[in-house]
């Protein structure tokens, strides 16, 4: 019997010995794992910080995927996110030291005519998501095919001349309104634009407001196909639009800042690479980017705006005249009278072109 009583002593011992050295590595892993998210959370902390500003559009997918899977923390700094609508109030920020670069899109071109900002590199083909919707039973939407090299944009002088067009005066949407206007012969002044920023102009023609909109991606996705009609898209013009950093004067003169920037801009071309590399990761990225911006699209509209926009990767840039694209819209803007021809040299020094360059080529070289 005491054999016995001994014996269960003896087992109950093991027991809590193995229950307590149990309970105490479950606390050393519970410790460990806090000391480990403590130091990245220091380490991220003591790093450089960079403000980025950037837009809530397909522009934007980018600086949030970076954000989201830390790749900014990973390369040696942190991003600082501030979010704008649209390029136009990032110009306007310009000289109130809001953000050291800003990832922006067509309206770059008054920043650094206007602010004396700087662009530094290109990141992005925008071109798809920029259209022109007309009203479903307006005169213009009967009309197909008046100018034989543009067989599918809709409308003619006579359904166009006098109507008015939503549109956000220096930015891309302006560029899609005014190439429809030339497509049929006409010019801004034989139209009333109307100036609105991109949220606003889908809103106003949604609710009946102007004779036609050009809208922005995601923005064009929203369009009732059952009161509205694309009049057409940049895309068939065979133009192209692109994203680019621009950096504020002060913040392109801090070496620093400048260097941080740049190499933010080779961390954008690895993400090129992994879209590229992974069309369906980039229709996640851009959905998911639109849903937290609350913006009102589906599956499909993200999948058609995938289909002819794309980040670029350093690879898709080693042959890019950089620098003549944008030569060629800032006279487009010139001919609009948008820009003053004496302009067009500030423009050219405000690009960069050798800081792009040499980072290329180190991403290349990689």
């Amino acid at each position: 019997m005491k054999k016995q009583i001994s014996l269960l002593l003896v087992a109950s011992m093991c027991v809590s010995l193995l229950v307590g050295c149990g309970s105490s590595t479950s606390t050393q892993v519970k410790e460990t794992d806090a000391a480990s998210q403590q130091a990245a959370t220091t380490e991220a902390a003591e790093l450089p910080v960079l403000r980025v500003a950037y837009m809530s559009m397909f522009n934007g997918t980018e600086i949030n995927y970076i954000i989201k899977n830390g790749l900014d923390i990973k390369n040696g700094f942190k991003i600082e996110p501030i979010q704008f609508t649209s390029g136009a109030p990032i110009n306007e920020a310009l000289s109130t030291d809001s953000f050291d670069v800003a990832a922006t899109g067509g309206a770059y071109l008054f920043g650094i005519t206007n602010f004396d900002a700087k662009v530094i590199g290109i990141y992005a083909d925008e071109s798809a998501g920029s259209e022109v919707w007309v009203k479903s039973d307006s005169d213009i939407a009967k009309v197909k095919g008046y100018n034989k090299d543009y067989p599918t944009v809709l409308g003619d002088p006579d359904t166009v001349k006098g109507c008015t067009i939503l549109q956000t005066t220096g930015t891309t949407q302006q560029y899609m309104a005014v190439t429809w206007l030339k497509s049929l012969g006409l010019g801004s002044d034989d139209v009333e634009m109307v100036n609105m920023d991109p949220p606003t102009v889908y809103q106003a023609f949604a609710s009946g407001r102007g004779d036609a909109a050009a809208l922005a991606a995601p923005y064009c996705y929203k369009a009732d196909p059952k009161t509205m009609t694309m009049a057409c898209q940049l895309t068939d013009f065979g133009k192209g639009v692109y994203a680019y950093l621009m950096m504020p004067s002060s913040k392109y003169k801090d070496a620093d800042k400048k260097e941080l920037s740049l190499k933010l801009l080779k961390v954008m071309w690895q993400v090129g690479s992994i879209f590229k590399d992974d069309h369906n990761a980039m229709i996640e990225a851009v959905n998911s980017y639109y849903e937290e911006c609350g913006n009102a699209t589906t599956k499909d509209d993200v999948i058609a705006q995938c289909e002819g926009s794309f980040f670029f990767t350093a690879e898709d840039l080693k042959d890019m005249e950089f620098g003549k694209m944008e030569l060629e819209y800032a006279n487009f803007m010139v001919d609009e009278k948008k820009l003053e021809a004496d302009k067009i040299d500030i423009m050219k020094g405000n690009i960069d072109v050798a800081a792009f360059e040499t980072t290329l080529k180190e991403a290349l070289t990689k």
